[in-house]
């Protein structure tokens, strides 16, 4: 999903088709918005399993694999996980652990 990006998304993606076809696709939203790029998402998605993730994002070799593991046997709709600051992640100071959710750390200033 382009969302209205003002770099050269369509040029790296334009590229990735031509190494990969019919591997990728080239999708404009101009709404802004997490929300609009995801629902645009959802509406041409063409395959039978819809993973998200952002452009700030690097994903581990297997994780999409790893993500519909437990899809295949038709028991479960859906599947999130948890997701980890990097190795290199340092909290800036004044930054502390605040709770552990399903969804992995959740990082807040100390001073509320």
């Amino acid at each position: 999903m382009d969302n209205n990006s003002t770099d050269q998304t369509r040029e790296v993606v334009e590229g990735f088709q031509r190494r990969h076809p019919n591997r990728f696709r080239y999708v404009f939203e101009p709404r802004q918005g997490l929300s609009q790029a995801r629902n645009a998402g959802i509406r041409e998605a063409r395959g039978d399993v819809l993973a998200f993730m952002d452009d700030d994002v690097a994903v581990d070799a297997t994780w999409l694999q790893s993500l519909t593991a437990c899809l295949h046997d038709g028991t479960r709709a859906g599947v999130g996980g948890r997701i980890l600051p990097e190795q290199t992640f340092r909290r800036r100071p004044g930054w502390a652990w605040r709770t552990r959710t399903v969804w992995g750390p959740l990082f807040s200033p100390t001073s509320t």
